[in-house]
């Protein structure tokens, strides 16, 4: 009997990182830029097709461990890991397999038994997608995995999965003995995990779980506007980076505060979750490259939202471009990919933002919709009013003549309500927004 082991790309990953696979090999010099993950992927293909790996039937290396600290409780309530979304679309056998690659993620075991369910290779590869999917905290996971596995007879029979983990510079990869080459410091896996959770503790722990989930959602899409910078220079020259392979997960983001659309999209996922709102990771394709998003379910209705196309103002303003949207609007620019994993339904409009948070204007009519956009200013005490151009940005008299006026229709709207409006002489134009900014 021959055991072989076989590395296989996950298809979830958008920018390629090829450490943690055991196969050897040089890496092409341009491997990590951002406008090359198609090359990036034929690369890899001419790599795939088995190796040998140790002989007879046990593997004679052991996983190094140390146990990781508990995620530390908030005043918010977390969703069930029962409810992701991916997990959710499974059978009872899949389920079984899902938590058990769950258990040895926390536990870092390399090796994790799946041999009792007789698995083909497509069948692991699509639950092992389903699980990065879902799991955003597992940062210490690369981003393959390998099978072990006997041939007997022209039988193939799957007995391991094999993972690699990963403290941000080295990362766990074995020679053909099942000898370890290099091994992920699992202190500072933990270390980094403790920070991690810090961070995240002091976040959720600013704002009341009593809060409607569509204002949880601004404020956590606001929070990843505000606490990343997008790795561009990361990515340039990968190799001079100390965490460089952290910009593609929630440590990245919450704590080096840098990353790319994939951490952009773990981490809004993340705290989503710890606040009890169910969000999922989504693939695709924008402006011709790979990318990455979310949606979010508020009220039993899912949006698509791009906090990395958000995060585009130059002025520190927030964009909420792409908050809420339904798969017709975010398909003008988005490409969705389901091969890898489903995405749910998004056709609700309920919650976009301008029907949430903004009021519509444009130069040439009243606007629209104030209604709800001042109650969110009263019940939440912002500090800008939003006006969402439609079409043509208005001009200064418009503006004053419709805000500033305390005979219009929104300042007695206000007054109503017991909150008279009182906005600074200068305002600030983004995009198709106007930020008001209240006294």
């Amino acid at each position: 009997m021959l055991k072989k082991l076989l590395c296989f790309n996950l298809c979830l990953v958008l920018t390629i990182t090829l450490t943690g696979c055991s196969l050897k090999f040089k890496l092409p010099d341009n491997l990590f830029n951002t406008s090359l993950p198609q090359d990036a992927a034929t690369f890899l293909e001419g790599l795939l097709g088995g190796t040998p790996f140790g002989k007879g039937d046990d593997f004679s290396v052991s996983s190094p461990s140390v146990t990781l600290p508990d995620t530390p409780k908030t005043n918010h309530t977390p969703i069930k890991s029962d409810d992701y979304y991916q997990y959710s679309l499974l059978n009872d056998t899949e389920k079984q397999i899902y938590n058990d690659i769950c258990k040895g993620i926390e536990a870092q075991q390399n090796y994790i038994s799946v041999k009792k369910y007789n698995l083909t290779d497509v069948e692991l590869e699509k639950i092992f997608n389903k699980v990065t999917a879902d799991n955003p905290q597992y940062f210490w996971l690369t981003k393959f995995f390998q099978y072990a596995y006997y041939n007997i007879n022209g039988e193939t029979e799957i007995t391991h999965i094999i993972l690699c983990y990963t403290d941000g510079t080295t990362t766990d990869e074995f020679d053909e003995n099942n000898k370890f080459i290099t091994t992920a410091d699992r202190e500072k896996i933990k270390s980094q995990k403790i920070a991690f959770d810090k961070k995240t503790t002091d976040f959720l722990n600013s704002f009341s779980n009593t809060l409607p989930d569509i204002e949880k959602e601004r404020l956590i899409h606001d929070f990843v506007l505000k606490t990343i910078v997008y790795a561009k220079s990361e990515l340039e020259k990968p190799l001079e980076r100390e965490n460089y392979l952290r910009i593609y997960d929630v440590y990245g983001a919450m704590v080096d505060g840098f990353a790319v659309c994939e951490g952009y999209a773990k981490l809004f996922q993340y705290l989503c979750y710890q606040v009890g709102i169910n969000s999922t990771f989504v693939i695709g394709e924008g402006s011709d490259e790979n990318h990455a998003w979310n949606t979010v379910k508020i009220e039993n209705k899912w949006y698509h939202i791009d906090t990395t196309w958000d995060d585009g103002s130059t002025n520190g303003m927030p964009l909420y471009t792409y908050f809420n949207l339904t798969a017709k609007q975010i398909s003008k620019n988005h490409i969705i990919n389901t091969d890898a994993c489903a995405v749910p339904d998004a056709n609700s409009e309920k919650y976009s933002f301008q029907n949430t948070y903004g009021i519509v204007v444009n130069p040439y009519s009243k606007p629209k919709n104030y209604e709800a956009a001042v109650d969110y200013l009263i019940a939440y005490n912002s500090k800008y009013l939003i006006l969402v151009c439609d079409g043509k940005t208005p001009t200064d008299t418009y503006i004053r003549r419709f805000f500033f006026n305390l005979n219009s229709d929104i300042q007695k709207y206000a007054k109503i309500n017991n909150h008279p409006l009182s906005f600074k002489t200068t305002y600030y134009i983004v995009d198709n927004f106007v930020y008001l900014e209240v006294k």
